[in-house]
């Protein structure tokens, strides 16, 4: 049965997903950027696979080499992905295929880009029954990670806390794996552990 956790807001790492060596401080395990192009930076390990969609139009702003180590924050010029709704109060998927084997963290990364006044929250669901929330109070400015722990086969649903005039913002899903492994049903303890915030 799938499962979730809400673990925290990282607020410090900003737009970098990557150190100076290219290891992976975000998304060593899988990841998958928002792109008007489906395949493009798009890396999952086997069995894993992550659609993104929306019920309501949307826009994508691609700047950038996939190389590049940091993702969009207010000071830098970086590279962006962004794929964002146009019109009040939309909403983001990103459906997550997992087989359910093991914990494994999630952290989806949001961002202003426009400098607007965009709060946003990221729910976690099973189907329609809703499994974890993790919602920000502030503005996603400069760039803010949602992290989770989760189990099997999700939607992470990226939406506004607050009702403006335009919709969400946000970048892409990043997984790692919880080191030391933990496989089997049992969740591990709720700290971050390598993944410290």
């Amino acid at each position: 049965m799938p499962g979730a956790a809400y673990l925290g807001l990282d607020k410090a790492a900003k737009g970098s997903w990557k150190d100076g060596t290219g290891f992976a401080r975000r998304g060593g395990y899988g990841y998958r950027f928002c792109s008007g192009n489906a395949t493009f930076f798009n890396s999952m390990p086997a069995g894993f696979s992550v659609a993104v969609s929306s019920p309501t139009t949307v826009a994508y702003y691609d700047s950038g080499t996939p190389t590049t180590a940091s993702l969009q924050t207010p000071t830098t010029g970086q590279s962006t992905w962004l794929m964002y709704t146009l019109g009040a109060n939309g909403v983001i998927d990103y459906d997550l295929t997992a087989p359910g084997s093991e914990w494994i963290y999630a952290s989806v990364y949001c961002y202003e880009l426009s400098g607007g006044a965009r709060i946003q929250k990221v729910e976690v669901y099973d189907g329609a029954t809703l499994l974890a929330t993790g919602a920000d109070s502030t503005v996603v400015v400069p760039g803010v990670w949602y992290v989770f722990r989760v189990w099997g086969s999700v939607k992470f649903r990226v939406g506004m806390v607050n009702s403006l005039s335009y919709g969400v913002a946000t970048s892409g899903i990043f997984l790692d794996r919880f080191l030391p492994h933990y496989a089997g049903g049992a969740a591990p303890a709720a700290a971050f552990g390598h993944l410290a915030l």
